[in-house]
């Protein structure tokens, strides 16, 4: 089995190019999308980041899935102005997720948006496609309505040894959607600051193994 990296593509690159890229690989990177608000971004949330506590409360699995050390800070909207003005409605970044989700969906909202500050020492989170959110999907597999995507915003450099979100291109066309895939068939989606990966919630995917801190708005 060939695996693919994750395609880059820059910013402004027409919508129905950057729709074909993510029908076909289930994600691909935004060169740059967000490099002009990312150092603002980073100035609002910094101090909040510092003096969050670590790891995540729930059970075992919850722990195990979000990290016993991640920090996620949450309500990214209320806490920084330059996500909640420049960054959350940018016509560029909608215009490509138009077209992945209202071919399925008369309108879509925005679930979650948070930081995620992974810490040293943390172990790659385990395979998943984000439309598990909603299990009865799963069994729809390839052949199911895209119920939901993500948007990863990278505040810094991000690299396989901070690691950088591991992918399984081509994984959200797989006929067994039970199947989520091993450590081996990913790539890492290496980055530069300001760039952004849109991804399908059928793709299979999970934070690499950290070697060192990196931040990502999500």
């Amino acid at each position: 089995m060939t695996i693919r990296n994750v395609q880059q593509v820059a910013t402004g690159t027409p919508a129905d190019e950057v729709n074909g890229l993510t029908q076909a690989d289930g994600d691909v990177i935004l060169k740059g999308l967000f490099a002009k608000q990312v150092d603002r971004l980073y100035d609002e949330i910094d101090s909040i980041v510092k003096e969050w506590v670590q790891g995540i409360v729930g059970n075992d699995w919850m722990k195990e899935f979000a990290g016993y050390k991640t920090k996620r800070v949450t309500q990214l909207i209320a806490r920084s102005k330059a996500f909640r003005e420049e960054m959350l409605d940018d016509p560029t970044m909608l215009s490509y997720v138009d077209k992945l989700m209202l071919d399925t969906s008369d309108s879509y909202w925005m679930n979650a948006a948070q930081v995620i500050q992974l810490q040293p020492g943390e172990k790659a989170q385990f395979l998943h496609r984000d439309l598990e959110n909603y299990p009865i999907f799963r069994a729809y597999g390839p052949k199911g309505l895209e119920v939901m995507c993500n948007c990863i915003i990278v505040l810094s450099d991000y690299t396989e040894e901070m690691g950088a979100t591991r992918v399984i291109p081509g994984s959200h066309k797989w006929e067994d959607f039970e199947n989520r895939g091993d450590p081996s068939q990913t790539v890492a989606a290496v980055m530069e600051k300001g760039n952004a990966m849109l991804f399908a919630g059928k793709l299979l995917h999970g934070a690499g193994e950290i070697e060192a801190i990196v931040l990502v708005a999500r």
